[in-house]
């Protein structure tokens, strides 16, 4: 594991994480978007969900699901859950500082490797984490522009 101060204090200290089971599936409507990647991504692939994705190829059973709300193009509000390991906990944690603020073109930007570089570092094991942290983002991004546009279109019918 990486022994950086950033990475120790978003492992022990996580910000904007919501806590297991504290967002039921029929309260998702409050959020723009919603992105998962890892093993969450496969089961909502299963039960039908629209967030989901392939995992991002990770080594473990780590699971992250990012959620945005969006003002105009800016991420104003945006959260995470995770039940994997302190990597995929300081991972989700940093990732929501970094899109905090950004518009969508920033935020879609932000890689595994920005996610990295953010906490110091990560030893080559734990990219995957910060892969699928900067996967649930993207995802819970797409998410927030496909029902923009299919308001848009309910809008115009």
């Amino acid at each position: 594991m990486t022994d950086t101060d950033i990475f120790r204090d978003h492992a022990a200290n996580p910000r904007n994480r919501l806590a297991a089971g504290a967002v039921e599936p029929r309260c998702l409507d409050g959020f723009d978007g919603v992105g998962s990647s890892g093993s969450a991504a496969l089961r909502s692939e299963a039960s039908g969900s629209k967030t989901s994705s392939p995992p991002s190829g990770g080594q473990c059973d780590d699971k992250i699901t990012v959620f945005i709300r969006v003002t105009g193009d800016i991420i104003t509000d945006i959260a995470f859950q995770t039940s994997g390991c302190d990597a995929a906990v300081a991972c989700g944690s940093v990732t929501t500082e970094l899109a905090r603020g950004k518009d969508l073109d920033q935020a879609a930007e932000i890689t595994g490797e920005t996610i990295s570089r953010a906490l110091g570092g990560l030893p080559r094991e734990y990219q995957h984490v910060a892969a699928g942290a900067a996967e649930a983002l993207g995802n819970a991004i797409w998410d927030h522009i496909v029902r923009s546009v299919n308001q848009r279109l309910e809008e115009t019918q």
